[in-house]
């Protein structure tokens, strides 16, 4: 990694901290099935903060993006992994979003920007 991401990721984080919001993502991941909550699976939550963001018409193809799809922007610095399509969502405003697809928007451990759907 080259000696300008380190401080470009501090810089992210403090930023998406003072100017966005905690962005909740939940990783469900299904065991053994349990009596005490009759649910076979295991929720984690992790709380990276980060912005919402609306794509413009111009970035909705309707095929790869879809109306009412979300950028989600977070900084990506004590994350400790990248979101996973298969098993993990991300809450906004109280409601699931499955992650379509996810990419590093700038460098490892910078920004990770996240497309999502409801």
């Amino acid at each position: 990694m080259s000696a300008f991401y380190p401080g470009l990721a501090k810089t992210a984080k403090q930023l998406f901290k003072q100017f966005g919001k905690k962005i909740t993502i939940k990783r469900v991941v299904v065991g053994e099935y349990n009596p005490t909550t009759g649910v076979p699976q295991t929720e984690t939550l992790f709380t990276p903060y980060g912005q919402v963001f609306a794509y413009r018409n111009s970035e909705i193809d309707g095929f790869n993006i879809l109306t009412g799809d979300r950028r989600v922007v977070i900084a990506e610095l004590g994350l400790g992994y990248v979101p996973n399509p298969t098993t993990d969502m991300v809450v906004i405003d109280g409601e699931d979003h499955t992650i379509v697809s996810s990419k590093r928007a700038v460098h490892e451990e910078v920004v990770l920007e996240l497309q999502v759907r409801r």
